[in-house]
């Protein structure tokens, strides 16, 4: 099993590294993101392409329930 630096965090590519390769090599055109948690620990996460990158952060998005966006249109004043 790959570690979680070598798999893609949206589409599961595992990334394949040939004998000698160094990471940076191997990862050259992966995007790799790192986010806080709090002062002492993060996660990074590593994308192999613009599209499942932007595929995960879509996901990461709350909704806004639709009741509520309706509600902004009925024009209440509070």
């Amino acid at each position: 099993m790959s570690e979680s630096w070598r798999v893609c965090n949206a589409c599961g590519r595992e990334l394949e590294m040939a004998a000698g390769q160094s990471l940076g090599e191997a990862l050259s055109g992966w995007y790799i993101l790192s986010r806080i948690r709090d002062s002492t620990y993060f996660d990074r996460m590593s994308f192999c392409s613009m599209g499942c990158l932007v595929d995960w952060v879509q996901k990461q998005r709350t909704t806004v329930p639709e009741i509520f966006r309706r509600s902004l249109d009925d024009g209440f004043s509070y």
